[in-house]
């Protein structure tokens, strides 16, 4: 059953992201100084495609040792979408690819996710990085949490953060938003739960 949920999360997460482009006018570029200063590093793209397998399987991992914090992950992720997805029609903001010229294996990869994406809309806040840190708060509230689990997603979900930047997918305020925008969904949804009676 938490597999099913998963997939069919995943599948409404991907039809709300992409299907929403499809309405969204003028978007705006929102990149500072700072952004200008930070480099493109395409093996940086290794790191950022972990996100995938992570979104996918965290939750089901989390789901074995508390389903509390389970609940209340997915009531997040799912408020998460769902404001994200309306920022993104109301506000939309692009992100500037420079050219990848190089032939090594990290660059093909970052070219595929530029074609993917290829409109490279839906950047603040960063779905990407909004959701990374959901998951290590998450873990960390995951009291019989493994400690080697712990310290794989939040690791992972910190290099995954900053590989949005070195690969050109976000600018730094998307990831300031998706901060600011995580700690809101992760609060809205423990009021979800508590009113639910889903937390003891």
């Amino acid at each position: 059953m938490v597999v099913l949920i998963q997939a069919a999360l995943l599948a409404f997460q991907s039809i709300c992201y992409f299907g929403c482009q499809y309405i969204q006018k003028n978007p705006r570029n929102v990149e500072g100084p700072r952004d200008e200063r930070i480099p493109l590093k395409s093996g940086w793209i290794i790191a950022y495609i972990t996100w995938f397998p992570l979104i996918a399987l965290f939750p089901v991992v989390l789901y074995g040792y508390s389903q509390e914090v389970y609940n209340i992950h997915i009531y997040a992720v799912l408020i998460n979408i769902v404001l994200s997805c309306i920022i993104y029609v109301a506000y939309p903001t692009t992100m500037r690819r420079p050219a990848v010229t190089g032939d090594g294996i990290s660059d093909k990869l970052l070219r595929l996710v530029y074609r993917c994406d290829a409109r490279g809309l839906n950047c603040c806040p960063s779905m990407h990085c909004s959701m990374c840190f959901l998951m290590m708060v998450s873990a960390v509230q995951a009291v019989l949490l493994p400690g080697c689990i712990k310290a794989v997603v939040i690791v992972l979900s910190s290099l995954i953060v900053v590989s949005t930047l070195f690969t050109k997918q976000h600018s730094v305020i998307d990831v300031k938003m998706a901060l600011f925008m995580a700690l809101l969904c992760r609060l809205l949804a423990e009021v979800i739960a508590n009113r639910c009676g889903l937390v003891v």
